[in-house]
């Protein structure tokens, strides 16, 4: 109308779709806070989660970073809030809270380390 060139809107769409085939793929993380995330060592080591109370739990540390450790333990029942971990194998001797727990498994966030929030 009026010398304007109506474009179809299919054309429209498949020049849409054109370039986003030729787009480089991004290999970028998805989740920001995984990519932020300290890497873990496994160790499967023996220690001990020590209370406040003085009362001591055997564990079986699974992993650990600077930030964190991940242990698992027989007993049933919760760990108190603030724990312990002592590995000496790998020089753990460090105070932490516990940032999470299911039956059997915890994980814990050390004295000092902070949280990275996305």
């Amino acid at each position: 109308m009026l010398g304007r060139k109506s474009t179809p809107k299919a054309s429209l769409f498949a020049v849409r779709i054109k370039r986003i085939a030729q787009a480089a793929p991004s290999f970028e993380c998805a989740d920001p806070a995984a990519a932020k995330r300290e890497m873990r060592k496994p160790s499967f080591r023996p220690g001990t989660v020590a209370f406040m109370t003085g009362e001591r739990l055997s564990v079986m540390v699974v992993d650990a970073s600077e930030k964190g450790a991940r242990v698992r333990f027989v007993r049933r029942g919760l760990l108190p809030e603030r724990v312990q971990l002592i590995e000496p194998m790998q020089g753990i001797n460090k105070w932490g809270y516990v940032a999470w727990q299911t039956a059997g498994e915890a994980g814990l966030r050390f004295v000092g380390a902070r949280r990275d929030r996305a």
